[in-house]
């Protein structure tokens, strides 16, 4: 069964916004409906919205400059909740690291580190460790964590591995309870161009972001195969890998991937899951797959071993 976000999870009011976040209060006018709204194509009123919203609904602070992704908070808390349904038996389970915490892990984390401040939020039995290969990402991200008092919770670190997506070393012996990740959807600067030349009406929305949230090797399909060959080879370092997709092809060719590997090895893929999320006129699609913990039966444990 498909994921989907309950709709009122995070309700949008302007005029509550306005009345208690003064400075989103200049970006908001009224329509000829009598409607209030702002300029969803200015970067500044977008990103005292993310402000307000963060704040008032919970009590966290965001510092971001404007050339990064401003994250729209419902589409964001949405995800959230899902690795909460997908994690929910996870407490006191074999998952559970000896700590007795859930930990994830945020991969390309930015400089928000959106992901772990709200999941944190909600949850004080989380530990994150938020991952970017951008060190200017990275330290936009540690200065939030710090502002929010997260510093004791929240791992910002920098991958300097690039050529690998979750580097064991830096995974140490933690158990992971899931990965998440928004990859970026783009192969290099002549596609975003393309993309913009071929949308039909008018984007309602700016779309910001820096090279690194934007472009990859690959593009998004790439991005999400490489990630599944890491997962069959971390073995049970994670057990739920999942990822957002923001085109319904890559997510339609990658959920097949999914599918088909789980059929031919269905010891290294237990489990595929998937989910919507809407935000206004805008759908993005998860993908999450479950990589069972290697048991002394398991076809994993013993492929390494050579016959006596």
């Amino acid at each position: 069964m498909t994921f989907r976000p309950p709709v009122d999870l995070l309700p949008i009011d302007f005029k509550e916004l306005s009345d208690e976040y003064p400075n989103f209060s200049k970006y908001v006018h009224r329509t000829k409906a009598g409607v209030l709204a702002i300029d969803f194509k200015n970067p500044k009123a977008l990103r005292e919205l993310t402000a307000a919203v963060l704040w008032i609904k919970f009590q966290l602070r965001l510092e971001v400059p404007l050339d990064t992704l401003l994250p729209p908070i419902p589409n964001r808390l949405g995800y959230v909740a899902w690795t909460e349904h997908l994690t929910r038996r996870i407490a006191g389970s074999e998952r559970c690291s000896l700590d007795g915490f859930i930990h994830g892990i945020d991969i390309g984390t930015g400089a928000s580190c959106i992901y772990p401040l709200l999941a944190c939020r909600r949850n004080t039995l989380l530990r994150f460790l938020a991952l970017d290969i951008d060190t200017r990402q990275i330290d936009y991200a540690k200065e939030n964590v710090k502002l929010n008092s997260f510093t004791d919770v929240i791992s910002v670190v920098l991958n300097e591995e690039k050529n690998h997506i979750l580097p064991k070393m830096l995974l140490g012996d933690t158990k992971y309870a899931f990965c998440m990740c928004n990859p970026p959807f783009y192969r290099n600067t002549a596609e975003i161009h393309a993309s913009k030349s071929m949308k039909r009406q008018i984007p309602s929305a700016i779309c910001t972001g820096s090279r690194t949230e934007m472009i990859t090797e690959g593009g998004e399909l790439g991005f999400l195969k490489k990630l599944l060959k890491e997962s069959l080879l971390l073995q049970d370092a994670v057990l739920w890998f999942t990822s957002l997709v923001g085109k319904r092809e890559n997510y339609e060719l990658f959920l097949k991937e999914l599918m088909d590997t789980k059929t031919v090895r269905p010891f290294m893929i237990d489990k595929v899951e998937t989910a919507e999320f809407f935000n206004g006129k805008t759908i993005r699609w998860g993908v999450a797959w479950r990589v069972p913990v290697v048991s002394e039966q398991s076809p994993m444990r013993h492929r390494n071993k050579k016959p006596k």
